[in-house]
C-alpha cells in the first residue's frame, strides 16, 4: 500500500510539473497576440539557427570543453560589405534598433532593473548592432520584462529590425548563409 501510496505522490508531482508549464503557455496565449508569437518564435529560431552556423563554420572559439561562436570575427569579416543604407527597409531597421536599443538587466539594490549598454565612443556601427540583437535574444529568453502594449509593440519592432539585420549579414557570408540553410535532417 504504501509503494502505491508513493507512486501517486510522484505521478501528481510530475503531473502538476507538466501541467505548471502547460498554464505559463496558456497565460502567453491569452496575454500576448498571435502575430507576436509568431515573431518571437521566428526570432528564436533565426538567432539559434545563426549561432549554430557560426559554430559550424570559421566563426567559432572552443575547446574539448566547450564552443561558442564567434560574433566578433564574425562582424569583423563583413564589417566593409555592410551598408545600412543598402535599403530603405533596413536603414529604418538599424536606425530602430540604434536609436530605441534593448536595455540589459543588472542588479541594483538588491533588485533585477534595466539600464543602457555602456558602449565606446568609437564602437564600429556593426559592433553595436551585434550587441543589441544579442541582448535582445538574452531579453527574450531570460525574460522579466512587465509587458503592457506600448513595450510590446516596441519588442515587437526590435525583433521585426532584429530580423531584417541578421538576414542581411547572412547574405554577406556565403559560408555562413550555406551552413545555415544546410536542410535540417
Amino acid at each position: 500500500m504504501q509503494k502505491d501510496s508513493t507512486r501517486q505522490t510522484t505521478f501528481h508531482r510530475q503531473n502538476k510539473n507538466r501541467m505548471t508549464s502547460q498554464e505559463f503557455l496558456r497565460q502567453i496565449d491569452k496575454s500576448i497576440p498571435k502575430n507576436s508569437r509568431d515573431l518571437i518564435i521566428e526570432f528564436f529560431f533565426a538567432f539559434s539557427r545563426f549561432e549554430y552556423s557560426l559554430k559550424e563554420t570559421s566563426f567559432a572559439n572552443g575547446t574539448d570543453k566547450e564552443i561558442k561562436p564567434n560574433w566578433d570575427k564574425f562582424v569583423k569579416s563583413i564589417r566593409k560589405h555592410f551598408l545600412k543604407t543598402k535599403t530603405e527597409e533596413l536603414n529604418k531597421a538599424v536606425n530602430y534598433i540604434i536609436a530605441k536599443p534593448p536595455k540589459i538587466q543588472a542588479y541594483k539594490n538588491k533588485k533585477v532593473s534595466w539600464r543602457k549598454r555602456q558602449l565606446a565612443t568609437n564602437e564600429p556601427l556593426i559592433n553595436i548592432l551585434k550587441n543589441h540583437i544579442c541582448d535582445i535574444r538574452n531579453n527574450l529568453f531570460h525574460g522579466g520584462k512587465n509587458r503592457n502594449q506600448k513595450e510590446m509593440s516596441r519588442d515587437s519592432m526590435l525583433l521585426r529590425s532584429a530580423l531584417m539585420v541578421l538576414n542581411e549579414w547572412l547574405n554577406l557570408s556565403e559560408e555562413v548563409k550555406n551552413k545555415f540553410l544546410t536542410p535540417i535532417n
